[in-house]
Formats: structure tokens, sequence, C-alpha cells
């Protein structure tokens, strides 16, 4: 558990690398408010950009040119962003000013002011980084109030993801570690106390979802993946409780309230089809119907001693689901009453670049999988084969070779794909199937390819149906 919790820490702090200026004079936007009567003046104001569980209470102090308090404030930031805080430094003489911010569990901030006479200056903070706004040096943006500092010494480094990890570790009791005030400490305070991160996700299966779950994936979560594989009998069969029952009923009318919440958007309802459900079609569309606008159902990818698993013989009858999927979703464009499907949304024009296109996903060497104990693997679909084990968290990798063969699989190297119109598109496919299936990375899987073609074949027929829509707006109605 300690090693899992030091791998999220780590990621974190490597992903922050480009904000590491906590509370040394960061660029924020300093605004002339205006003319005052004859002397100088400073306004700070903090508003909230991270959600607490907590009120929390700011000291501004202002310095002046030989360090000596000219005035300190305190300012009250409310739980949840109920109220935001100002105060104002009033009759100061020109010169140069530094505002000195500091708060529990925040690192110091620090901006220098330079006053002159009859005009009043503001400081502008957030608690946190706001989405849409450009943090890169040199922009002008709102100055940013750290959050992380566990140990209290006004900043945040190392010594804080230690000291984070050992109160994760030994389940301690709320304090300075309790980041985002919601009285645990846990690993949701180590995604609180580091920024930067802002593509957390999460997949559900929708049994313990509840309206307290709910809220805090719709404050914490970028997206959110629901699965639920479309018709009653369809999901009740493959996702059945222990008991036998099905899980259909249960789940499928909270998923429509995380739908609404979000403003049908930053979510994905996903979905798996197999031997059982060649018609999938229906259920896309089951799922529409019901109000969902996000979809995503895909093959299941099973070792032919399974009865559900997909076989050669089944392809000629999924291009069909797929072409008559595509028609329908024209249809419903028209009609005003479209929804997205996954893997219909392929980028024709511009797509990824080149690397991508070539070698695809990154697994072994732009990403690793991490298990509990810290072994490392290419991605979680090679867990457990010794044969790809390439290292752990304590001595990094052992296995270069693995590595280098991964580095080398992409679409040249596999013969599959030199001569495919599509190889650009799937860059290759999946590394894990070709080896579960083929016993080598370097080949590829046969039904994939087959699906995934015909996917793209109707992403273009998709694309040419908008065009026509957008030169003649008529054929729309």
């Amino acid at each position: 558990m300690r090693k899992k919790i030091a791998i999220v820490l780590t990621a974190v702090l490597v992903l922050c690398a480009s904000f590491v200026v906590y509370g040394a004079e960061a660029g924020n936007l300093l605004t002339n408010r205006g003319q005052t009567q004859d002397m100088g003046q400073v306004d700070v104001s903090i508003g909230g950009a991270l959600i607490l569980g907590q009120d929390t209470e700011f000291t501004v102090k202002l310095t002046n040119a030989q360090n000596e308090l000219v005035s300190s404030q305190k300012l009250s930031l409310g739980r949840d962003n109920a109220k935001a805080g100002r105060v104002s430094f009033e009759r100061l003489a020109e010169g140069d000013y530094t505002v000195t911010v500091s708060g529990e569990r925040f690192a110091q901030y620090v901006q220098k002011v330079s006053v002159k006479n009859g005009t009043a200056y503001a400081v502008n903070l957030t608690t946190g980084f706001l989405g849409g706004m450009n943090y890169e040096a040199g922009a002008a943006h709102p100055g940013v109030l750290i959050i992380g500092d566990v140990n209290g010494d006004g900043k945040t480094d190392a010594a804080d993801k230690t000291e984070l990890v050992n109160a994760i570790e030994a389940g301690a009791p709320a304090g300075l570690t309790d980041l985002n005030g919601d009285g645990v400490v846990d690993l949701v305070d180590a995604i609180t106390g580091m920024p930067g991160i802002e593509n957390v996700s999460m997949t559900t299966n929708g049994v313990l979802l509840d309206d307290e779950i709910l809220e805090f994936a719709n404050r914490e979560m970028a997206n959110i993946v629901l699965s639920i594989d479309g018709r009653k009998e369809i999901h009740d069969k493959m996702r059945p409780f222990r008991g036998g029952q099905g899980s259909y009923d249960l789940v499928v009318e909270k998923f429509r309230k995380v739908a609404e919440s979000r403003g049908q958007d930053r979510y994905y309802v996903r979905g798996t089809f197999t031997h059982n459900n060649l018609d999938f079609s229906r259920d896309v569309l089951h799922l529409a119907d019901l109000g969902f606008r996000q979809i995503s159902v895909e093959p299941v990818v099973a070792g032919p001693e399974e009865d559900y698993a997909i076989r050669e013989t089944d392809i000629p009858v999924l291009k069909e689901e797929y072409d008559r999927l595509a028609a329908e979703m024209i249809k419903r464009r028209k009609e005003g009453n479209g929804f997205h499907f996954f893997h219909f949304m392929i980028d024709l024009e511009g797509g990824p670049c080149v690397a991508k296109r070539l070698s695809g996903c990154g697994s072994g060497t732009e990403y690793l999988a991490v298990t509990p104990w810290g072994d490392l693997y290419p991605c979680h679909q090679f867990v457990g084969n010794e044969n790809f084990l390439m290292g752990n968290v304590d001595e990094g990798i052992l296995r270069d070779d693995i590595r280098d063969a991964f580095k080398c699989c992409n679409v040249y190297a596999r013969e599959k794909c030199r001569k495919c119109f599509a190889k650009f598109y799937c860059s290759g496919g999946c590394a894990a199937n070709a080896y579960h299936f083929h016993g080598n990375i370097n080949d590829a899987y046969d039904v994939g390819c087959e699906l995934q073609r015909k996917r793209v074949e109707c992403a273009i027929m998709l694309k040419v149906a908008e065009s026509e829509m957008r030169q003649d707006p008529e054929s729309g109605k």
C-alpha cells in the first residue's frame, strides 16, 4: 500500500514539474484599479479554485522596501467557496512594497508591488489553477496559492510528500494532512495537494454509486465512465450479482442522473458486446433512447474457449451492424436528436501526431502498469506474465530489452499493417491482444483489424453526411 501511495505522489510531482515556483514572486495579474485621492492603495483578493470542506483563514502582510511591517490583516475564504475575501491597504506612500500571503496547508505566496501616489492596485489570487487560464511564463494570470504544505514550513516540496505518504499509510487523524478538509486523510488529499492534475477520471459499475459519491465525482473527476452493456437482458446476462440476479435495474437510473448532472458531457456510458448480442446496434440505440449522448460499446476480446468470444464468422454480421448504426446516427442528427459514438469519433483531417500514428498507445515506453506491490509491466494486460516484468518501483527498469522491444513495436514492424489503409488511425492495434492471440507483440489481432477498418469507413460516411448537412441546412430538417 505504501508503495502504491508513493507511486501516485511521485507521478503527481513529476507531472507538476513546471509549477515549481511555489510562493516566489509568481507572475500574477497585477491590476491598476484607477486613481485614489493622494496616496496609493493595494487591494488583495482571494477567490476559490479548489473546493474545500473547511473554512481557511489567510494572513496578508504588507512590508515596505526596508522589510518593515506596514500592516497585517486576516482574510477568510469560506468552505466550498461560499464566500471570497478581500483586504485593502490604504493611504500608502509612494514606493516598493511586498505582499505576503500565508495560510494553513498553503505555501507562502509573495508578490512585489510598486505603488505610485494616487493609484490603487489589485493583487488577485486563487486557491489553485483555473481551467482555461494560460499559466506559461510571461502570461498574465491570477496568482496561485498552492495547497500541500503539510509540515507547516511555508513551502511545498518532497518533505511534504513524505509526510503525506506517512499520514495516509498510518490512517492519521485529520490535521494539516487533510488537505481537502473532508475529515479523512487519503489519496484524495494527495491529488488535492499537487497542482496541475486535471484529468483524473473514474469508472464505476454503479452498484455502490450514491448522491455523496456523485457529488464528489462531479467535483473532482474530469470524466466518469459508466459500465452498462445496453438492453436489460444483455446487461443482466454479463453483469449479474453473485446470486444470479441482474444489476440493470439498480444502476440505470443512477447513470441517467450522472449524465444529467454533468450536462450530458464529460462522461461515457461504456458497454461491451459479445457473441451473445451480435445485434449490438440495438444496445447502442437503447442507451441513446434512455437519453445518453456519450456512448461507447465495443467488442469483447476473449479467448476462443469462451462461449461469448467474438468469432471470425461473426465479422460479416458485425460489419452490417456498424453500417446500420451509422445510418441511424445520420437520421437522428437530421432530426436534431443526435448522439456521439466513441468508435466513430475519428479525426480524419488532423488526428494524432506522427509518433502516435506509428506506435499507438505507448505501452512499455511512455507509460507502465504498476501493481499494488510495486512491479512494473508494459501495461495492465501483461501483469502476471513474468516474461514482461520490467522492474519495480524500488530499483527502476531492470529489463531494458522489454522496453526496446516495445519501442520498436509500430505499424512498419507489423507485416499485416503495411498495406492496410487504416493503419495510421489504429496505429497497429493493441500489442497485448496481438501477443495473447499470436504470441508476438508485432503481430495483429485479426478480428480487431477487420472491425477497426469498418469503423473508419463508417467515420468517413458520417463525415460526408455532416458536410452535406452543413452545405444544405434544409437536408437536416
